[in-house]
């Protein structure tokens, strides 16, 4: 199966800022692998990534497995053109031996190469080797399969300098690979992301402006409370405590002050009341006894 081209994805700035605190993974080989996810995965985890990664190599397609480590970097060191030729150039299968290849863009958290070795050499029985990367040497024992580890160091932090190492590491492997000649052979490219002593781009604390005044007395007095009456009220509660008894009595409060008021009314009512049964105005005669002779037929 051919894998879908991701090396420009991989490769494009744009998409290297994605996440932080991730690193990319490469992988390009000159036999067909398994078919899985990987050819449409931009992002993934190292324990996913390392099944995937399990499956496309089940079929032990290669003689020589390259297994390369490259701490320290993130896919900002890729994006540029002329950072990793060689590594764009199989990626992107200009190299026509290439078959297959993957690019996977963000890898949260680092992949076990020493799992992804043991891997090949249980189930593919492959024999264990290692390159010094240090003094540059290549020698490789006619022995397949092999796994054959590739360890680089973490390259500097200054730009030119980090650039510098990446291209030598870059040309290290592409001459590792150059001396397989007629052999069919599968480059697992492993990363990890630069650690807080080895950031690529130093991170600026962020600048807090501090106003000398939080509320200028030209501006927003609206929004400046007044805790004077506040306090005045308690204060005076604390000295009312301790004046004498006359002195801090209220002699009109306003209960006493509706007592008054509703006092004078009934008093009113009372007062006009008085004044209409006084007013009646009865003759004393309608209460004395009729004695003449109409008082007497009436008897009869």
């Amino acid at each position: 199966m051919r894998y879908s081209c991701l090396g420009a994805l991989a490769l494009s700035f744009a998409s290297v800022q994605a996440f932080r605190d991730t690193s990319p993974f490469f992988l390009f080989s000159t036999s067909e692998l398994v078919p899985t996810i990987l050819e449409h995965t931009q992002a993934a985890t190292s324990g996913r990534l390392a099944s995937q990664i399990s499956q496309a190599l089940s079929e032990c397609p290669s003689d020589t497995y390259i297994l390369v480590s490259q701490p320290g970097v993130s896919a900002a060191d890729f994006a540029g053109a002329s950072s990793t030729p060689h590594l764009r150039k199989y990626i992107e299968r200009e190299n026509f031996s290439v078959v297959s290849s993957v690019a996977v863009p963000d890898v949260v958290g680092a992949l076990d190469t020493s799992a992804i070795s043991k891997f090949l050499e249980t189930d593919c029985k492959a024999s264990p080797m290692s390159v010094d990367t240090f003094n540059g040497y290549i020698t490789m024992d006619d022995v397949f399969p092999r796994v054959v580890r590739v360890d680089f160091p973490v390259p500097p932090v200054s730009g030119k300098d980090r650039a510098l190492k990446l291209a030598q590491h870059d040309s290290f492997l592409n001459a590792l690979v150059a001396g397989l000649r007629r052999q069919t052979y599968t480059v697992i490219y492993i990363t990890t992301p630069p650690s807080d002593s080895h950031n690529t781009a130093p991170q600026h604390a962020p600048q807090v402006y501090e106003m000398d005044e939080p509320f200028p007395s030209g501006l927003h007095t609206d929004l400046k409370r007044d805790l004077t009456g506040y306090a005045s009220s308690s204060n005076s509660t604390n000295l009312n405590s301790n004046l004498p008894l006359f002195e801090k009595y209220q002699f009109l409060s306003s209960g006493t002050f509706m007592g008054l008021f509703v006092g004078l009314l009934l008093l009113l009512v009372l007062y006009i009341a008085i004044s209409a049964v006084s007013s009646l105005e009865v003759s004393y005669a309608a209460f004395s006894k009729e004695m003449g002779p109409s008082a007497q037929r009436k008897q009869q």
